[in-house]
């Protein structure tokens, strides 16, 4: 639930067939509020009171009017959101129960307002977020430049002539960290969003089919993997997974950026409780950097990187895949993120050569992802040892175990179905 404070005038402004604006803080700040009365006074303004607002209360429909987002309030909502304090202003901190209320009029709002449904137009939905630093503001004007018109597009270099669109109700954090711009929106249909740079890293309506692949083809690939190495997977989504794989006992996690971190344990609390397991070391560093000072340690290591631009870059290059090979044991797996064969096949193939420099089967599967490009996601996966079947899950799933393990979209089915490749991305990738 999110807090607005009504801009001045507001009631009158209703009756005169004004726009009606309202300016967001956090619920329970009172901190944050009193810097927003300061700068009101500043101007001589004067906030008339306060409104408790909720998803719940809108339209779906969003719109874009002088730049600025906007929502539509529907008319039942009127009388719970509108409620005049009679406590002066001083106590706002007090909680809402300890306030005595009394409800507006719905007569008093001007007809003008009221559509055809009898909703109410009233919100300018800002994405302007108080107490933000001169970087953080800079994040937030990228997303403006990304959503347009109640949608968020996804446009990148990589998959050039085309762009994935969601639909945003609220943009919840947009923050700029050390490393990269960090943003997370809750979306009409796909739940709360985690966007990396401007790239989607997941949505909570799907991310279990990405989670899940990455995670279970390399475990269950493997006759013991008992200790396991994680590099990136900020989000905490596969060091969920991996901890319910039965014979793994020891997890390693490498992230380098904190903010994800941090980000995702607030937002994303189903994907975050992955760094609750207590089988899982979670290191904050350069997991680059990690595997150069530890040898001929791990049975599995999966890399959870966004697209190779930013800091995911080095998680792509050749230096890379040799740094694997010797942070692996001898029978030891690797799986990394691979981009799409319909949108960038020959980086696919270029990184695949990189990596059968250093292994001895190379093997390229696929997941689809509804809100990742094309709708669909590929996987860097091999094997030190020659004799290696990957295709082939070790430890088959019972149907009993996937409930008890809530897998999703994982089966031993479809680990064997998902290493077949239409015919002009084999011949490509395999020749």
């Amino acid at each position: 639930m999110v807090k607005y404070c009504c801009a001045p005038g507001c009631l009158n402004a209703w009756n005169q067939n004004k726009n009606v604006t309202f300016h967001r803080f956090p619920h329970k700040r009172p901190d944050i509020l009193e810097k927003w009365i300061s700068a009101t006074k500043i101007k001589n303004f004067e906030a008339n009171f306060f409104a408790m607002v909720c998803s719940d209360h809108f339209t779906v429909d969003c719109y874009t009017e002088n730049n600025l987002h906007r929502r539509i309030l529907k008319k039942e909502a009127i009388p719970t959101i509108f409620k005049i304090p009679t406590e002066k202003l001083k106590n706002c901190n007090e909680t809402e129960e300890s306030q005595q209320t009394s409800s507006i009029e719905i007569s008093q709002i001007s007809q003008d307002k009221i559509d055809s449904n009898g909703d109410i137009d009233v919100l300018d939905h800002k994405l302007d977020i108080l107490q933000k630093s001169d970087e953080d503001m800079s994040c937030c004007e990228s997303a403006k430049n990304q959503i347009k018109d109640g949608w968020f597009r996804e446009i990148n270099d990589m998959w050039p002539g085309q762009h994935l669109a969601l639909k945003v109700e609220e943009v919840l954090s947009c923050e700029k960290s050390k490393y990269q711009d960090v943003m997370m929106l809750r979306t009409s249909n796909h739940g709360r969003a985690l966007i990396l740079d401007g790239i989607i890293q997941c949505t909570e309506n799907d991310e279990f089919a990405y989670q899940e692949m990455i995670s279970f083809l390399p475990l269950c690939a493997h006759s013991n993997p008992e200790k396991v190495l994680i590099v990136g997977g900020g989000d905490g989504g596969v060091a969920r997974e991996v901890d319910k794989h039965p014979l793994v006992k020891q997890i390693v996690q490498v992230e380098i950026d904190q903010k994800v971190i941090d980000v995702s344990k607030k937002y994303l609390p189903n994907m975050a409780k992955g760094f609750d397991s207590p089988k899982l070391d979670l290191k904050v560093c350069d997991g680059f950097e990690y595997m150069k000072n530890h040898k001929n340690e791990f049975d599995v290591i999966i890399t959870d990187s966004s697209d190779p631009i930013g800091p995911a870059t080095a998680l792509f290059s050749e230096s890379y895949f040799s740094l694997l090979k010797d942070a692996l044991k001898p029978n030891g797996i690797i799986c990394s993120q691979g981009g799409t064969v319909w949108a960038g096949v020959d980086y696919i193939k270029n990184t695949l050569d990189h990596c059968r420099k250093y292994f001895k089967e190379v093997r390229y599967p696929v997941a689809s992802v509804p809100t990742y490009p094309t709708g669909q996601i590929g996987f860097f996966m091999a094997a030190l040892n020659e004799n290696a079947d990957l295709v082939t899950p070790k430890l088959k799933l019972s149907n009993e175990d996937l409930d008890r393990y809530n897998l999703k979209y994982y089966n031993s089915d479809i680990h064997a179905a998902c290493f077949v490749l239409p015919n002009f991305a084999k011949k490509i990738l395999y020749g």
